[in-house]
């Protein structure tokens, strides 16, 4: 593998147990906070394609089958468990999510939850950071049409005048922030980390050029450390200390997570690139795979039931956000390999069945 792909597989891998991380309520969500979510936009920027600016309905196609059906797949298959999750407390209704009740479907509401999965809006309760592919899928097609335009118009590729259209919707959205509007499928954050895409895109071209400092890295965390407790950055609700605030933390923070995957140990690197390429899975069930240490906490501490649909999830103090943590990445990747294993045999078996009848013959 092109060792440039695999380090961007780590940094997507380590990304991946930020998110994990920060779900588990951890004690240092408040620091990957400022910088996590944008690291994903980085690595998307990274491997985009200039071919897709001459030819946009190529990249459409690609992320159709890259963002849009992994988001239908997995929101209907969540969608026909909605009313079962009930039946095992992972749903309750006296228990909401991010503030809103959860009720069973009828008739009716599945046909709306249907209609908008397919219009690329609806999420399930527990598939909440399923934002990230409608405003990725955004990000995409934005860059993509600023830089075809400016191919169109000017017959070349104009990075100066590209570089300022971006910097410009940037300060729309934070423009829109301010003021708290909101625009469909998350498209007012799009406006946002369009320009951390760009960031990774303009960091292919010159990564060759690029060390990595011990004494740097360390400079970078003690500055998000202090950091961390004067401003914040959440990029779902697209609210942030500031403009400059945002662009500064996510720079250090890059490097900082740059050092530490080209730093680490050859099996924990090789860890993180598995991570890194099973995210989808572990974005889809790392939130329901909770619910298994919420259960462990119900029943050892003898509280009712209905808390094992507590969310994200029920106590992670003494240590128990460790246990989400593992479980959250642990049990995605075992449904995954799981399955392959499976896949691998029965086709073996099939194959061993088939050859036998042909040699019968």
């Amino acid at each position: 593998m092109n060792n440039r792909y695999d380090i961007m597989d780590r940094i997507k891998g380590l990304a991946m147990v930020y998110i994990v991380l920060d779900h588990a309520q951890s004690p240092v969500d408040p620091f990957i906070r400022l910088f996590h979510l944008s690291l994903f936009f980085i690595v998307s920027g990274y491997f985009y394609n200039e071919e897709y600016s001459k030819k946009p309905f190529m990249l459409f196609k690609k992320r159709i089958k890259s963002l849009y059906i992994p988001f239908i797949k997995y929101e209907l298959l969540f969608l026909l468990l909605h009313n079962v999750f009930f039946k095992f407390n992972i749903y309750n209704i006296n228990v909401p999510i991010e503030g809103d009740a959860v009720t069973p479907y009828t008739g009716a509401s599945i046909i709306k939850a249907v209609t908008t999965i397919f219009l690329f809006w609806n999420r399930e309760p527990l598939l909440g950071v399923f934002w990230f592919f409608t405003v990725l899928f955004a990000v995409n097609i934005l860059f993509c049409m600023i830089r075809y335009t400016s191919l169109l118009l000017l017959k070349t590729i104009n990075e100066y005048i590209i570089a300022m259209v971006i910097l410009l919707l940037f300060v729309l959205g934070n423009i829109l922030s301010y003021f708290s509007i909101t625009l469909p499928v998350g498209f007012h954050v799009s406006l946002v980390v369009l320009l951390t895409f760009y960031a990774g895109f303009l960091y292919r071209r010159y990564a060759r050029n690029m060390t990595f400092n011990m004494y740097i890295a360390g400079a970078c965390f003690c500055i998000l450390f202090i950091s961390m407790f004067s401003g914040s950055v959440n990029v779902p609700r697209n609210t942030y200390s500031s403009p400059l605030f945002f662009i500064g933390s996510t720079v250090l923070g890059f490097y900082l997570t740059m050092y530490m995957v080209n730093s680490a140990p050859a099996y924990a690197g090789k860890f993180l690139g598995m991570i890194g390429r099973n995210t989808i899975i572990i974005m889809a069930f790392h939130l329901l795979s909770f619910k298994i240490i919420n259960a462990v906490q119900v029943y050892a501490y003898r509280q009712p039931e209905h808390l094992i649909a507590s969310f994200p999830v029920l106590d992670s103090s003494g240590g128990w956000w460790i246990a989400y943590v593992i479980i959250g990445i642990g049990v995605p990747l075992l449904i995954k390999y799981g399955m392959l294993k499976i896949i691998q045999f029965k086709n073996s078996i099939y194959v061993k069945y088939r050859y036998g009848t042909l040699t019968n013959e």
